[in-house]
């Protein structure tokens, strides 16, 4: 649903299916944005921010959390810390929402 609404916004969209996906995907192209769920299969989200952000390369890409975790979780904290851009509830959040804090947060929208 967001990757179908995101592209119907004009957004380019890349779909990683888990953390360790993400990590290969990111090692081998640049991204304007990362949208990130904290329950990923074989890696969670927060382990994989941590990664991202050890990784010279990445430091300072933005990272988003879209998540149903409730916004008080510690795993959010941690994740704030680690400098995200934004947490979105996605019960609470549809695609067209989404496209328009992701053009908040770029420089340069499409």
């Amino acid at each position: 649903m967001y990757r179908l609404g995101l592209e119907h916004n004009g957004f380019s969209v890349t779909v990683a299916g888990n953390g360790y996906t993400a990590l290969q995907l990111l090692g081998e192209r640049r991204f304007d944005l990362v949208l990130l769920d904290m329950q990923l299969p074989s890696m969670d989200g927060l382990e994989l921010l941590g990664e991202v952000r050890r990784q010279h390369c990445n430091r300072t890409l933005p990272v988003a959390v879209l998540s149903n975790l409730d916004r008080e979780e510690p795993t959010l904290d941690r994740a704030r810390e680690l400098g995200v851009i934004g947490c979105l509830l996605k019960s609470q959040t549809v695609p067209r929402t989404l496209a328009g804090h992701i053009r908040s947060w770029l420089p340069h929208p499409p």
